[in-house]
């Protein structure tokens, strides 16, 4: 779950938000004329969506293109209706103040209406008006001002920051008779967050332009791994991490034997520092400016409510003496919001482990579903939801069908579970220890979990919130950001 920031009225938190720094909006006609397959007396209807939307960011603008989906459905000279489908392309420049290259954006489309003409029995002439919303935005630092009376915000409150510096050192068999020029960038940037540590690892790629043995000009790459730990008391698993890995100029040198105009290693020092900035996911109650305050888009918590269910099921198993452990967890759990409830589905992974006839400790894997309807007032189609499960109780028993029958076991069911299938039935027939084998027969395994799903739906939304300060981090340049030219 998302715990809540304990704060106090009007105490200041450091949030990393998504600051609008632009948006705009219009409205666009897509006029196209299609020929039908068959003559058509009249155009009963045209169906058209958007399939595909992408956008490019620059300065003061943003490029937009995409496909609409068009289902014409038209009535034929045998007065039957008739489907053709067609796929249209378009491209939409909107100026957006505030827009530039480096920004992330949102876009958003839809058709608002479609007219269409037939020109003449084979031709048919439409113009399909979408509306098209795009914004940028940036990730920002912001300390904001709590208000216990303001909306309830989930955002991530920053923890720590740390900056380091460190040097890679390398020196290799090479033969050169002049460098010419070297590139150097960084590539495969990963980290892992752990108890007071953040483990950084990336890749130096370096690109060398040399005058070889026999005075010609080569190329050589070669890729270095670099790793590096930063220590930070605060570092805690699961907390999200920003890194940014910026290189500084690089010291490169051929070293060349007594009178020889042809070296013979290579001596590389590449300097580099990582910035790495942890956040954690909390709930905050923020204040609102809506004159001066920081134009951001915030999901707001509309509601939230948790709900125990119990999920019982029936599994058979080989012949068991004894069960030893039940480990389970719930996976592939999603949900889907409607009017005032949330619909949760997923699967139970239990593994279980016994003790069969031959003492011998076996293993079996299954995956239970479970649904469940949860009541969340206030919750909209199109908000977004969260899911939260934790399994409270959990019990097996070794049972046999004599022991339990439930409700649903028809008189008419011809599969008793309690018996082993023909070929094990043929082989404990004719084993000399018959008796053992129906001592030890197919068991059935009867669990009960007790889980508990705690759902939030939030709203994305615009807000103007109020804040003291700003603070900037370091600029996000390119990770081949370095290039030393060497003479």
């Amino acid at each position: 779950m998302i715990p809540k920031l304990q704060t106090r009225e009007h105490d200041r938190v450091l949030l990393k938000m998504r600051c609008v720094e632009g948006e705009a909006s219009q409205d666009h006609d897509v006029t196209s004329t299609v020929t039908l397959m068959t003559p058509a007396k009249k155009i009963r209807e045209i169906r058209a969506s958007i399939v595909e939307l992408s956008e490019v960011v620059q300065r003061g603008r943003v490029i937009v293109s995409g496909k609409i989906h068009k289902q014409i459905l038209y009535v034929g000279p045998d007065d039957l209706v008739r489907h053709q489908a067609e796929e249209v392309e378009f491209t939409k420049t909107i100026p957006v103040a505030g827009a530039r290259p480096g920004l992330r954006s949102q876009l958003r489309g839809k058709v608002e209406s479609v007219t269409f003409e037939l020109v003449d029995r084979n031709t048919v002439r439409q113009t399909v008006t979408i509306h098209i919303e795009v914004k940028v935005y940036r990730f920002c630092q912001l300390r904001v001002v709590v208000d216990e009376e303001g909306p309830l915000l989930k955002a991530l409150v920053v923890v720590a920051k740390r900056a380091v510096a460190g040097l890679k050192e390398d020196i290799q068999d090479f033969e050169a008779r002049k460098l010419i020029r070297v590139s150097v960038r960084v590539r495969d940037v990963s980290w892992e967050v752990v108890p007071g540590q953040v483990r950084v690892s990336f890749k130096i790629v370096k690109e060398i332009f040399f005058v070889d043995v026999d005075n010609k000009k080569a190329f050589k790459e070669k890729v270095l791994d670099v790793m590096h730990t930063v220590t930070i008391p605060e570092a805690e698993p699961g907390m999200d991490c920003q890194v940014l890995v910026q290189l500084g100029n690089p010291f490169v040198r051929l070293i060349f034997p007594p009178s020889c105009p042809v070296s013979v290693k290579i001596e590389e020092r590449l300097p580099f520092s990582i910035f790495v900035k942890l956040a954690r996911l909390v709930q905050v109650p923020v204040a609102l400016d809506p004159e001066a305050g920081r134009l951001v888009k915030a999901d707001v918590v509309v509601a939230e409510n948790q709900k125990q269910i119990l999920v019982e099921d029936l599994i058979k198993i080989p012949p068991a003496k004894k069960i030893i452990e039940v480990l389970a967890r719930a996976r592939r759990v999603r949900c889907k919001v409607i009017d005032d409830k949330v619909i949760v589905q997923g699967f139970i992974h239990k593994q279980i482990f016994f003790v069969g006839r031959d003492d011998v400790v076996h293993h079996i894997a299954v995956d239970v579903p479970f649904s469940a309807l949860i009541d969340v007032p206030g919750a909209r189609p199109g908000m977004h939801c969260q899911v939260f499960t934790r399994i409270e109780h959990l019990q097996a028993d070794l049972i046999r069908k004599k022991d339990w029958k439930p409700w649903w076991w028809g008189c008419d069911d011809d599969k008793d579970p309690d018996t082993l299938d023909e070929e094990q039935e043929s082989e404990a027939m004719d084993s000399p220890h018959h008796h053992h084998h129906r001592r030890h027969r197919r068991k059935l395994v009867l669990q009960k979990v007790v889980l508990l799903i705690f759902v939030k739906v939030t709203e994305e939304r615009q807000l103007r919130v109020r804040f003291v300060e700003e603070e900037e981090d370091p600029p996000e340049t390119p990770c081949e950001s370095t290039v030393t030219v060497l003479e």
